[in-house]
């Protein structure tokens, strides 16, 4: 057999990106009200209209570091908490037998990943008569930053999760329910990805 091609290069960050999920009930949101708590931890898909957009904003995903016990000397990467907030949590014993507990941060060993905010309510025309309508924050990270703006109307996939509040002393602990996305795509145009990956319309028609 021919030997294969040399590498030219490796990506460090593959997605996969789920943009259709099948009409089932517990998957397929018909709408915002739709989503109740057992849904947390869940895959759904929303429908709704951008109503605030949020900076984009760039957060340390993880970091790297080296144990510092002579005999072990390994190299491992610590990873932010999304539910904390993006909380890098520093180590506190080696991953390794040695289990010490001295290290040292290794430089250039951040990993950063942009990141964005937005507010999706449920589409007008899709409330009954005297309902308010609800909304929900989604958290749009890496090639999904900055594919929509307000007044779109979108799809979206993702995992609900909770995120904490910092816990301070003698207050009351707040817990929010976000939609970390998956995939964004215009209800416009189904068959459109949004995303730096996604192709453009005119190459798509091509």
């Amino acid at each position: 057999a021919p030997p294969l091609p040399p590498y030219r290069s490796v990506k460090g960050h593959a997605h996969v990106r789920i943009s259709h999920i099948p009409p089932i009930p517990e998957l397929y949101k018909a709408s915002l009200s739709g989503i109740r708590a057992h849904d947390v931890g869940r895959l759904i898909q929303v429908t709704g209209t951008v109503v605030r957009l949020g900076t984009v904003k760039m957060l340390n995903a993880s970091r790297e570091y080296t144990c510092k016990n002579n005999k072990c000397g390994h190299r491992f990467r610590v990873y932010a908490d999304f539910e904390q907030g993006y909380v890098l949590q520093p180590p506190r014993a080696c991953p390794r037998e040695c289990r010490s507990s001295e290290f040292v941060e290794n430089p250039d060993g951040d990993e950063c990943t942009d990141y964005q905010e937005l507010k999706i309510q449920e589409q007008v025309q899709n409330l009954k008569f005297g309902s308010i309508p609800r909304s929900i924050l989604v958290a749009l990270e890496d090639d999904l930053v900055d594919t929509c703006r307000p007044g779109d109307d979108v799809v979206v996939s993702g995992c609900l999760v909770r995120r904490w509040r910092p816990v301070c002393k003698d207050r009351r602990c707040e817990v929010e329910v976000v939609l970390r996305a998956n995939s964004v795509r215009l209800a416009s145009k189904p068959n459109l990805l949004q995303g730096n990956s996604a192709l453009h319309e005119e190459c798509r028609q091509e």
